[in-house]
């Protein structure tokens, strides 16, 4: 993981725009993989008789999104100073409430999925776990990528497209983690926090240079 914060402190403005493209890809990767996932597993725990976690599943997805949204909105009493120091000019006090309100959406983030994910698997057994899995991931994502395009698509940044596309692949990484290499659920987590941290480091690179860029018109 140090590597990789290295890595993205210490690219170059055209680096990082092309690497905001290429999560906007993968973005579109993951809303597919959630549409088959949803599919797939529905249908298998449909034959498998488990009705009661597609139904947990279904009210989660309903229930989550406005539960998230309340849940993030003590970010903004990091944004809000965030902005105001900006107009100051108060730049690293700028920056430090601004990594504070990244770092406390990411936190929640982390905490949503791994709440699904530790729920779900405790119903899982040796002949249902891939599909509850794979259908968890769908309940713990789905929500999330649903906020992300829903702001894109009012004029907001693309900070919370990141957060989501991390969050979708760290929850991918932990899923295959825990059926091929049987981590325990604490590796999984720490692994998820990994992820994340990364995507919080670029989003803070990705908002220090779209500041610098600005200072300079």
């Amino acid at each position: 993981m140090p590597a990789a914060i290295y890595f993205l402190f210490g690219m170059q403005e055209g680096d990082m725009e092309g690497l905001a493209k290429f999560v906007a890809a993968v973005t579109v990767l993951l809303r597919l993989l959630n549409m088959l996932g949803g599919i797939v597993s529905g249908i298998w725990l449909v034959i498998l008789g488990q009705w009661s976690i597609i139904g947990y599943g279904l009210v989660a997805i309903i229930v989550s999104g406005f539960c998230l949204s309340l849940a993030m909105m003590p970010a903004l009493l990091f944004a809000a100073p965030a902005a105001l120091l900006y107009e100051k000019d108060y730049k690293s006090a700028f920056y430090f409430f601004g990594f504070l309100a990244t770092l406390y959406t990411m936190t929640v983030l982390t905490v949503w999925c791994m709440a699904v994910l530790f729920l779900f698997t405790r119903q899982a057994e040796v002949s249902s776990i891939i599909p509850i899995l794979l259908w968890s991931y769908v309940v713990a994502t789905a929500p999330i990528a649903r906020m992300a395009q829903k702001e894109l698509q009012s004029g907001g940044s693309i900070h919370s497209t990141i957060s989501s596309t991390f969050a979708q692949v760290a929850y991918i990484l932990v899923v295959l983690a825990m059926l091929l290499l049987k981590i325990s659920f604490l590796y999984g987590m720490i692994l998820f926090l990994a992820v994340m941290m990364v995507g919080i480091v670029m989003q803070f690179r990705i908002e220090i240079e779209n500041k610098a860029i600005m200072g300079r018109e």
